[in-house]
């Protein structure tokens, strides 16, 4: 477990998946437009202490599974004997 005093622990891809200060991860608030549709389903499925969390948790996720798409999208192209 990495010290969570100004230290910084590698994702499961190998890319930052937090910045701890203080014992505390470094957030920021953004605002996100969503269709009103999902929009009620989000907020009828978690309470609002639940959603930021979940947010957070989808996304990294998804960026992890995005960066190992194309880390094997790289892998192929360099195995590729055309392309070098």
């Amino acid at each position: 477990m990495p010290n969570r005093r100004d230290a910084t622990a590698l994702g499961p891809a190998g890319g930052w998946a937090a910045i701890w200060h203080d014992g505390y991860m470094a957030s920021r608030k953004m605002t996100f437009t969503l269709p009103e549709e999902l929009a009620a389903r989000f907020d009828r499925s978690f309470p609002a202490r639940d959603r930021s969390r979940y947010l957070a948790d989808a996304l990294a996720d998804k960026l992890a599974e995005r960066e190992k798409r194309l880390i094997r999208a790289c892998e192929i192209a360099n195995e590729d004997p055309a392309l070098k």
